[in-house]
């Protein structure tokens, strides 16, 4: 990174507003039943970062909520509900009551998370408030199978989880740990770093400790009290966990800027699930209040400058960040020197230059009677969807009564038009059905002309055929020939004047996709160009998709190896060793040596099979877990199986004694029974043949 007081950009943005699109309802019902509300914990949840009490898929098409429910035998305390919205769909997926008898009306909350980008599953920390105190577990909860089971014992609070699952931040004994998935290794959030000059900088070890972690495995590290103001110190540090490099935030700006700015309430710095921006609250040489984006590709920092103050012991909290540019801050404070405190809810766009929305989230009257108000909870990291809490609340005999309710919006404007990818199955089993589909699908309004690029980022997914829906029904269009590949499809279609502009939405193409025997995620993107009827670029955004494909072997880290060994063959390359497991199969070949290697297991008990012609199969057992690598070591395989009836008998004697003699060139030469491949049939290979003689293949093991 440059030194940015010298060599980076800086610019003051302007205030313009957005116009935000209608709320849609979450968990809309055709018969009436009540899922439930949010209870308390929204008033917890907004308070938090990403993962209390909500979460939004990565693509911003699923919305995972927990909502309250008196026990059924006990009406002092509640149940929760774990629930899955698909926007697209517009169904609602809804768990049993999986965490029971928290005391009612207690300061719960729910931590909940996708696992991965194919939001088939969730993981959620949920702290159970009894009459003898409070306790926190881990659980994870599958919307495919319905099933809940205890997701690392150990583990007390689950804090964050990166959006493509790969990365986990929780603690255990009162220590802060990550986790990686890919190297299934678990380390320590530093505590502490030298910097050059000595001077050792220690980190605040409370639950905001690296809060949240990115797919990049990059978080965000806060000096203690004590620490932030040695020489050469900053209050924040980038660190990143695989290849453990520490930046300093504070070198990433100009040295006007004064980042230790308030009392009392917690402030921090948000890191993009991209890495690419970073956002912290400041205060500039004039000693206005601003909050910064730091762009760490271009070194560029942009400033903004929030139209209220913070007094006394007041905060400006960073709660939501995207790819995007988009920042959602907290202001919270009492107030003082006659100056009225609060707390309000404050999004601002970086890239558009636009105050989203600013929101009170309590009452400025401490004698109201009703007070409502829409809260954005969760921004998906693309920023083009986000959770919101409608939110009333009811002073009653000097009690505050709250209901809640959630909606989704687009962050978009409302003429703002999307591409974006449907997949028939989100998750493809290939043992079940290889094939599957996607669809490309557009919606807006004006719309006279599409220009459609779409890629598969994997080989282990690809296309066998694609073709035109009548997104524009019988009107009249110059469409341009359909091209795809494995891995692309090109589309173009435009309304011929005087048609009418197409506004709502459909499918503009229908791809046919095979799967590979293989364990992946495979995201689907597409770059558009959407046009009005005179030719002219509509704003558009493209949604991406993640369909996972999972053969029930690979997914892991573990490997099988051997080699294949056959006496008196030199090249042993191309011969066929196959792995089973539950009846599923996945079969490499040898190379020269004999040598073979299945990588990528998952846990679980193999049967490993090897066979050539005219040689008896052999079968070996493996067993997998975690990271290990099971060596067989060398397999030889037993000659003489010459009619592969899958043992060696009174039937191969005979045809190799019916040769007996013969000579590689002549008609009576057979290569089957010329187990030495010496060009001849004699007694060495009879020989071979006796000491093998009763020899069977073998039979799979039971699983």
């Amino acid at each position: 990174m440059k030194f940015l007081s010298a060599l980076a950009l800086l610019f003051i943005v302007q205030i313009s507003s957005a116009n935000l699109s209608e709320h849609q309802p979450i968990n809309p019902t055709d018969d009436g039943i009540n899922l439930g509300s949010q209870g308390n914990k929204p008033m917890l949840s907004l308070f938090f970062l990403r993962g209390t009490g909500t979460n939004i898929s990565f693509d911003g098409r699923y919305l995972a909520y927990v909502t309250e429910h008196e026990n059924l035998s006990d009406p002092l305390t509640i149940d929760y509900i774990a629930h899955r919205y698909d926007k697209i769909l517009n169904e609602t997926t809804s768990s049993e009551r999986l965490m029971k008898n928290s005391k009612k009306d207690g300061p719960s909350f729910s931590l909940i998370y996708f696992e991965d980008s194919t939001s088939q599953s969730i993981l959620f920390t949920h702290d159970v408030v009894t009459n003898d105190g409070s306790s926190s577990t881990t659980h994870r909860y599958s919307f495919l199978t319905n099933e809940v089971s205890l997701y690392k014992p150990e583990v007390e609070v689950l804090w964050s989880v990166s959006p493509n699952g790969r990365f986990l931040k929780y603690d255990k004994d009162g220590t802060s740990y990550y986790f990686d998935k890919d190297s299934n290794e678990e380390k320590l959030v530093p505590v502490s770093y030298t910097l050059a000059n000595g001077n050792v900088v220690n980190f605040q070890t409370s639950a905001a400790h690296g809060l949240d972690i990115n797919d990049q495995g990059d978080l965000i590290l806060q000096a203690d009290h004590d620490s932030k103001d040695l020489l050469g110190s900053s209050r924040f540090y980038k660190y990143n966990v695989t290849s453990e490099i520490m930046l300093s935030v504070k070198d990433m700006l100009p040295s006007n800027y004064d980042i230790n700015i308030t009392k009392g309430t917690v402030h921090t710095a948000l890191l993009s699930n991209n890495s690419q921006y970073i956002t912290l609250p400041a205060r500039n040489e004039l000693g206005e209040l601003v909050i910064l984006l730091i762009d760490t590709i271009s070194s560029v920092v942009v400033e903004h400058h929030v139209p209220f103050e913070v007094y006394g012991y007041g905060g400006l909290l960073p709660r939501l960040l995207t790819n995007t540019g988009i920042v959602q801050y907290v202001r919270s404070d009492t107030g003082s020197d006659g100056e009225t405190g609060g707390t309000e809810f404050y999004l601002y766009d970086f890239i558009k230059n636009q105050v989203i929305e600013r929101k009170l989230a309590m009452p400025e009257d401490q004698n109201f009677t009703e007070f409502q108000t829409i809260l954005i909870d969760q921004i998906s990291v693309e920023g083009n969807v986000a959770i919101t809490y409608d939110v009333t609340m009811t002073l009653v005999s000097g009690e505050v009564d709250v209901e809640t309710s959630l909606s989704w919006l687009n962050l978009a404007s409302e003429s703002e038009n999307e591409i974006s990818i449907t997949p028939v199955d989100s998750v493809i089993d290939p043992y079940s059905n290889q094939v599957s589909q996607f669809s490309v699908d557009v919606s807006g309004t004006d719309i006279y002309g599409l220009d459609v690029n779409c890629n598969i980022a994997s080989e282990s997914l690809f296309v066998t055929e694609a073709n035109y829906e009548d997104v524009f029904g019988s009107q009249n269009t110059t469409t341009l020939p359909l091209i795809y590949n494995a891995n692309s499809i090109a589309a173009k279609e435009t309304l011929i004047a005087p048609e009418l502009s197409f506004t709502g939405a459909g499918s503009f193409v229908l791809a046919d996709v095979i799967a590979e025997f293989t364990t992946e995620n495979v995201e689907i993107t597409c770059a558009a160009e959407i046009l009005d009827e005179n030719g002219q670029l509509l704003q558009a955004v493209s949604t991406s998709a993640t369909i996972l494909i999972d053969d029930g072997i690979h997914g892991g880290t573990g490997s099988v190896s051997g080699s294949l060994n056959i006496p008196g063959v030199t090249d042993l390359s191309g011969r066929e060793v196959v792995l089973t497991i539950v009846g599923r199969q996945v079969t490499v070949i040898t190379d020269e040596t004999g040598h073979y290697e299945f990588e990528g297991l998952r846990d679980g008990d193999f049967t490993i099979s090897l066979e050539s012609d005219r040689y008896v199969q052999s079968c070996q057992a493996a067993s997998v877990s975690g990271s290990s690598s099971v060596d067989l070591g060398s397999i030889e395989l037993l000659a003489g199986d010459v009619n592969s009836d899958g043992s060696i008998g009174v039937a191969d004697f005979m045809l190799v004694a019916s040769r007996y003699r013969s000579i590689q060139g002549d008609g009576f030469y057979d290569s089957r029974g010329d187990f030495n491949a010496d060009g001849t049939i004699n007694i060495q290979d009879l020989l071979i043949l006796d000491s093998n003689f009763g020899s069977t293949q073998c039979n799979p093991l039971p699983q």
